[in-house]
């Protein structure tokens, strides 16, 4: 199996993980990702939000059936874009709320879901 090297950017600690083992969750509760990836800037992500929030109310807040979301979920949990907070690529949030996991009319930035 391929591996990997990483440094905590927080507390230093090296550590040799999978190369498929991104997010790493470092002992000191720094979430470490691939290539340094980064979700996108607050702007961003505020905007993204707007954008998103305005198509739920379009239709009428429509939620996600359970069944969808639990595949929405998993889907999110393996996905190499996932900071353990976030999604690198859109910067919605993936736990909490609000979360578009939840909204009917969403889909992923990258077509997984």
């Amino acid at each position: 199996m391929d591996k990997t090297v990483i440094t905590c950017d927080q507390c230093d600690f090296t550590v040799a993980i999978p190369t498929n083992g991104f997010p790493f969750y470092c002992h000191c509760g720094n979430v470490v990702n691939k290539d340094g990836e980064q979700p996108p800037a607050l702007t961003q992500r505020l905007k993204n939000f707007a954008k998103a929030s305005m198509r739920h109310a379009a239709t009428g807040f429509k939620r996600t059936p359970d069944e969808v979301l639990e595949i929405r979920k998993a889907e999110c949990a393996k996905c190499e874009h996932n900071n353990g907070k976030t999604c690198n690529k859109c910067g919605c949030q993936i736990v909490g709320w609000p979360n578009k996991l939840q909204w009917a009319n969403e889909s992923c930035p990258v077509g997984k879901w």
